[in-house]
């Protein structure tokens, strides 16, 4: 008895069990149909989330309801049924939401590259260069065509946070294209506003080129330069005049500016060398008259030093006088003062030949008495021990024997200028007067210089 009272609960459960089981099963089963018309509902792509959720609660729902209705009256294998069901439910639709999401995502992404590709197609029927402003114009025109069709295409998606995601990829996106087009078109602005400039330095060149060679005079030079300026800026606006409002054109018609204002002063370099030659030619003539004219054949050596410079003096000034008539035209430039320069410098040197020449000539009429000084002087040069006496011994000397002969009569400072060159070049004078250099000597040689003013 005691058998059979165990065993038909046992049947019971196992039988209720098996209702349970089959009703979370028929009800799952009729949860994924029920989701599965959705999918098909949309041929199995994206789904609004929006929707997707609705639809996943109203098959939820009436699942919920059907296993009450086939569990009735059997209230602890319909919860334990219900609470499996809703579990298995939100297993399914997880599932089916990740699938989904995963969809929206490539959706929104393809759509994203579809569009930037439409974008650049779109913008590379444009021609460059192009006026920035104009660029920015058909730019922002595509851009709001873009942002259309994203909108028309996935729309019904922008409550999943991919939508947001790839519609700001495609504003990054486009936003990278445009740059890109803009730098394009910045380049080709460039290259455009460089050939101008080149264009514009050509003509500049030609209408500033000196054809025959011959140096101009400042005004002349400044009326030409100008005239090739204002002509190369013209030249360069008609040929960039559409870059006028351009952020580069300012710039580069700075530099066209540099490179004209360099240009001036290479060709007033090359006027100024021209000058120069010219004012080099008239020089070198002017020295040759002067050579001439205070040659032997114009002036017989020796002269009198005041007659030797007043003669000298004179053609320096007829030099100086015809250099500044035959080269007037070019006074205002630096060539000028430099060959003027020159000229003083050259004439110096010949007067300079002159004066030794003069001395040379008077030389050789003292020759005589000069070698006889240098023959006493020796006699006698052990009896002054310092420098300064024996260097003042030899001076009187010398001017004893320049009053004997032809230079009797001749100036006292001419005389002694002789002397003293006299002394300076022979060799075995300043010999003489190395002998007594030395500490003692030239403090005692001191004192006898004061002496000398003293008497």
């Amino acid at each position: 008895m005691n058998t059979k009272e165990t065993a038909i609960p046992g049947r019971w459960e196992l039988f209720i069990e098996e209702l349970r089981i089959g009703a979370m099963e028929d009800c799952l089963t009729y949860y994924e149909s029920d989701m599965n018309l959705l999918l098909s509902k949309h041929k199995d792509g994206v789904v609004n989330e929006t929707e997707l959720k609705e639809w996943h609660k109203n098959a939820r729902d009436k699942a919920k309801q059907l296993i009450t209705k086939l569990l009735l009256g059997l209230e602890t294998a319909s919860e334990e049924a219900m609470e499996s069901m809703l579990k298995g439910t939100e297993e399914k639709f997880e599932m089916i939401w990740d699938i989904n999401d995963k969809k929206i995502q490539l959706r929104c992404s393809e759509v994203q590259q579809k569009i930037e590709i439409d974008a650049e197609e779109a913008l590379q029927k444009v021609t460059f260069p192009t006026k920035t402003n104009v660029l920015e114009e058909i730019q922002a025109e595509v851009k709001a065509k873009c942002l259309r069709s994203y909108n028309v295409e996935v729309g019904f998606l922008s409550d999943n946070t991919a939508f947001q995601r790839h519609l700001q990829r495609l504003e990054t996106g486009l936003d990278y294209i445009f740059k890109a087009v803009t730098l394009k078109n910045n380049e080709a602005i460039e290259k455009k506003l460089k050939e101008s400039i080149e264009i514009a330095i050509d003509h500049f060149l030609e209408a500033s080129k000196n054809h025959n060679r011959i140096p101009r005079t400042t005004a002349v030079f400044n009326t030409v330069m100008e005239a090739a300026s204002d002509g190369a800026k013209q030249v360069f606006e008609s040929s960039s005049g559409f870059a006028r409002e351009e952020s580069l054109y300012r710039p580069y018609f700075g530099l066209l500016l540099e490179r004209v204002k360099e240009k001036v002063e290479a060709n007033r370099d090359v006027n100024l060398q021209l000058v120069e030659n010219v004012c080099h030619s008239t020089v070198q003539e002017l020295v040759g008259n002067f050579r001439h004219n205070t040659g032997p054949s114009k002036m017989v050596l020796p002269l009198n030093n005041t007659e030797l410079e007043s003669r000298l003096n004179k053609e320096k000034a007829v030099a100086f006088k015809n250099y500044v008539e035959i080269q007037a035209m070019f006074s205002d430039t630096s060539a000028y003062s430099e060959m003027r320069d020159l000229l003083s410098k050259e004439l110096d040197k010949i007067c300079k030949d002159r004066e030794n020449e003069n001395y040379k000539a008077y030389m050789k009429e003292v020759d005589a008495p000069l070698k006889t000084s240098l023959k006493l002087i020796n006699l006698s040069e052990d009896k002054y021990d310092t420098e300064y006496s024996l260097y003042e011994y030899m001076k009187e000397v010398c001017l004893l024997n320049l009053d004997e002969g032809k230079a009797k009569h001749w100036q006292r400072t001419l005389k002694l200028t002789i002397v003293e060159k006299f002394i300076q070049e022979s060799s075995e004078l300043q010999r003489l007067l190395a002998t007594r250099r030395g500490l003692y000597s030239s403090i005692k040689g001191f004192f006898q210089w004061l002496l000398s003013f003293i008497s």
